[in-house]
């Protein structure tokens, strides 16, 4: 019995949420799971993702493997979460961050907004730390995703 990680969906015409399911590989896309480890709101901008971590490691232990959508995802997940985590030790209101993400075959690009006292501290002494988030940003994908050659921006305008 193979299992895999996939996206099961909910919610009303137009409205779509889904769960994050540990189902058999041949199962329907919505149909029987064994286990539901999280919650997906694609409408939603801020934490629109809730995940429990020990169930997700415990499936990931026994074997399951990722649907290519939900790999995708909980990467893109991962990277934004991982940018807030850092951003929000620099700024002096890490309330008022707010991140967006753009991405198409070649680009990844990050729109930040955040309070404006906080845009000398993101942006550092000619830009240095700005570019290093960048660089933090560009290795975390090609760790992720190994044949990555996207290139990733942020933007920091208020």
């Amino acid at each position: 019995m193979a299992l895999r990680i996939k996206l099961t969906r909910i919610g009303r015409k137009n409205n779509p949420k889904y769960r994050i399911v540990v189902a058999e590989a041949k199962s329907k896309r919505d149909g029987k799971y064994v286990e539901q480890i999280g919650f997906y709101d694609p409408i939603l901008q801020q934490n629109s993702i809730t995940l429990d971590k020990e169930k997700l490691t415990g499936w990931m232990q026994k074997g399951a493997s990722f649907t290519k959508g939900t790999e995708r995802l909980l990467r893109n997940f991962s990277m934004e979460t991982l940018l807030h985590d850092i951003l929000s030790k620099i700024v002096d209101h890490p309330d008022s961050i707010s991140l967006t993400r753009e991405e198409d075959d070649f680009t990844i690009r990050i729109n930040l907004t955040a309070h404006e006292d906080d845009y000398p501290k993101i942006i550092g002494k000619n830009g240095s730390t700005i570019k290093a988030l960048t660089e933090i940003l560009r290795l975390y994908d090609i760790k992720m995703n190994k044949d990555s050659q996207k290139k990733i921006f942020i933007n920091a305008a208020s």
